[in-house]
């Protein structure tokens, strides 16, 4: 604490001007906290942390954080929408005319808002085309539901999203969509992703500038979410849906309380 090395992996959370004695008095002396981060198997639960057998470490607290959390949407993909420049589409691409986005740009996966999308598998059904789907999602506590989506045929005005929670109650929320070449920056939107081109049914680049759009719904974060409901027209396109965990997480009563 009085002698920082800066290791691999530690970074500053605290620094100090003084120490204090046990005697209540002070030592002008720089001391600092160090904080350290290791990555969770999100797969499984934990259930206890083993401390290294020394007692010159000192830990004076520990929290969990979830990354966030996708929701589960490949059963319900329904429209081949993200195709490998290069590659021929024969499925009607995203907007029912052959067009679609480039999985090229897109490299599978992308990050808006701090919170990364892992899109379904290239050259293949990987969107969904909405006609009033019920999704279940993560069990969980959640402050925010982001989506990223887009309108096709022109924007997509007033769509009604609802999501629901195990106690039977709902959170809706009505959000205008833009279309994916015309951003309309309508409230609750941001262009996520912008790309220099879409592809064709047969693989070649429509050079002009297209959009997947990033909405962030705030939930309930007291309440166990279930599901989401989605608009019931074709012409809403979605991507990836996230969920944010609650922080600070809620846990039990400690044990050594």
């Amino acid at each position: 604490w009085a002698n920082l090395q800066s290791y691999p992996g530690e970074s500053v959370v605290l620094k100090m001007p003084y120490r204090n004695y046990n005697t209540g008095g002070s030592q002008s002396l720089n001391v600092t906290v160090c904080g350290y981060t290791f990555t969770l198997d999100q797969t499984k639960t934990v259930k206890s942390i083993r401390l290294p057998g020394n007692a010159n470490l000192v830990v004076l607290g520990l929290a969990l954080a979830n990354d966030p959390v996708s929701a589960p949407l490949a059963g319900y993909y329904n429209r081949a929408g993200i195709y490998a420049d290069g590659v021929t589409n024969n499925n009607g691409g995203i907007d029912g005319g052959g067009y679609v986005y480039s999985a090229t740009l897109l490299t599978g996966s992308q990050t808006w808002s701090n919170t990364v999308f892992n899109f379904g598998p290239a050259n293949a059904t990987n969107v969904i085309s909405t006609a009033n789907q019920t999704i279940p999602l993560p069990p969980g506590n959640y402050s925010a539901l982001r989506m990223l989506a887009t309108g096709v045929q022109g924007g997509q005005v007033s769509q009604v999203f609802t999501v629901s929670y195990t106690d039977n109650t709902t959170s809706t929320f009505v959000q205008s969509l833009s279309d994916w070449f015309t951003p309309s920056n309508y409230a609750g939107e941001s262009k996520a992703v912008i790309m220099g081109h879409r592809n064709n049914n047969a693989g070649a680049a429509d050079n002009r500038t297209f959009y997947l759009y990033g909405y962030s719904f705030k939930l309930n974060s007291a309440k166990v979410v279930q599901s989401i409901k989605l608009p019931n027209t074709g012409n809403v396109l979605v991507t990836e849906i996230s969920l944010i965990p609650t922080w600070p997480p809620t846990f039990p009563a400690s044990p050594f309380a």
